[in-house]
């Protein structure tokens, strides 16, 4: 912002005189009715002014003292246009008011209201440490706090179901060499399983006492039953609407690589079709696909599956099934890379078997979690091995295999899920809290 210096010593000795005793009255926020609604300040003026130029004072008083000091040099900055034979450079994001000559009065300057509220925002937003990215992301505030949040999906009411670890914590002790979990820890006794209302942050339901050992990825079918992954049991399991399990796959607390056997499964996708994906995971490092019944179909991404070593994973984290483009994405995280493979769902002529590569992103660092909607690929990353790719969500677009960063700095993101409306919900661990991020207004979903 410039100013004439010519200019400003008058502008101070016409109006600082009837500001300084209102100066000195308590601060408060400022009201929350709309601008034309705010009372005016009678303030004396040699010349005729506009009482459009006198409503930022009163809204200069009400601020806290440090934005004060701000609006009141925009104050004089508007009065300086009125006075002096000068072009102005209002604050940025307002409009130009113009250059005005000295025999024009003031009443012919423009200042549009809501450009002033706008200010106001951005300067309240800085006094609370708010972000002033264009999509900013917020920290749900819960009702209760949760453990470890390692799995989120959005329920057919459209509520938010969090799966935790409750009082546990995942750490170097829980496992031995052998991968087996400490025998010293049980099923976990408090609840591990959260129904949340995504507008309040109030829990509404909590479920899965005394049912899981280390509690991991959460997918929620079209049908409103829930696919759970269990490291510490090395299980898969599907549970029905009413949180009651009626099918396990894998031994209980037995690791494997067989076709009866995992080892820390992470993820589960599921068709329409009933046929599912589960991602085996920290150890075996692969994707099998099963029947509805549970039946083994295929095995892909391992070493041993034939498939060309560069799609081998390094621990497939989350799974993402994009049906009608017969995909089944892969966040491959050691890697640092999404790989989206034939789903093998597709008849006739678009019949593919699954498990062979179609597209991949490389190079955005270790990919947590993935999930679709309307064809946008919606992912978060840690930072990578030598921290040059930092923590962020990324969009890729599926029909242009595009890649961009949405927000960066979303650290120690584990999972996330998509609403209808285009609200992405990110579980972040230690602190253990939920980031919710719009991507609706963003012209993406």
């Amino acid at each position: 912002m410039t100013f004439s210096s010519a200019c400003l010593p008058g502008c101070a000795a016409l109006f600082l005189p009837s500001f300084l005793p209102l100066l000195s009255q308590p601060f408060s926020r400022p009201s929350k009715a709309p601008l034309q609604q705010l009372p005016l300040i009678d303030l004396p003026s040699p010349r005729p002014v506009s009482s459009r130029l006198l409503r930022p004072a009163l809204l200069i008083l009400q601020m806290q003292p440090h934005t004060t000091a701000a609006l009141i040099s925009l104050f004089l900055t508007l009065f300086e246009v009125a006075i002096c034979d000068n072009v102005v450079v209002p604050p940025e994001g307002l409009e130009p008011l113009g250059n005005l000559a000295s025999n024009e009065l003031a009443e012919e300057a423009e200042f549009d209201p809501q450009q002033v509220a706008e200010f106001l925002q951005q300067q309240q937003q800085q006094e609370q440490g708010e972000t002033q990215d264009a999509n900013p992301a917020f920290i749900m505030s819960l009702s209760k706090p949760l453990g470890e949040i390692s799995g989120l999906a959005m329920n057919a009411k459209g509520q938010l179901v969090a799966f935790h670890r409750g009082d546990r914590v995942w750490d170097e002790n829980s496992f031995n060499k052998n991968e087996v979990l400490d025998k010293k820890l049980g099923l976990i006794a408090n609840s591990t399983i959260a129904v949340i209302d995504p507008a309040t942050g109030q829990v509404l339901e909590e479920h899965g006492e005394n049912m899981f050992y280390m509690p991991h990825g959460l997918t929620i079918d079209d049908k409103g039953n829930l696919w759970v992954t269990d490291v510490g049991s090395h299980q898969v399991h599907k549970l029905d609407s009413n949180y009651k399990i009626v099918m396990s796959l894998g031994e209980k607390l037995v690791p494997g690589a067989d076709e009866k056997h995992f080892c820390k499964p992470t993820d589960v996708a599921v068709a329409k079709n009933g046929h599912f994906f589960v991602a085996d995971g920290y150890c075996n490092s692969r994707v099998m696909k099963f029947s509805p019944q549970g039946k083994l179909v295929g095995i892909f991404g391992a070493a041993q599956d034939g498939i060309d070593s560069d799609s081998q994973f390094a621990i497939p984290h989350s799974l993402a099934l994009i049906e009608d483009m017969n995909l089944i994405c892969v966040a491959d995280r050691e890697n640092e890379r999404v790989q989206c493979f034939s789903a093998g769902l597709a008849e006739g002529h678009r019949t593919i078997p699954s498990g062979i590569p179609i597209t991949s992103a490389e190079q955005i660092g270790r990919v947590y979690a993935i999930r679709e909607k309307k064809h946008y690929l919606v992912g978060v990353t840690g930072e990578n091995e030598d921290g040059s790719v930092e923590p962020q969500l990324f969009v890729m677009d599926m029909n242009s295999g595009k890649a961009n960063t949405f927000i960066k700095g979303v650290e120690n993101a584990h999972s996330l899920t998509i609403s209808d409306n285009g609200v992405v919900y990110v579980s972040q661990m230690h602190p253990n809290q939920i980031l919710q991020i719009s991507l609706a207004d963003s012209q993406i979903l």
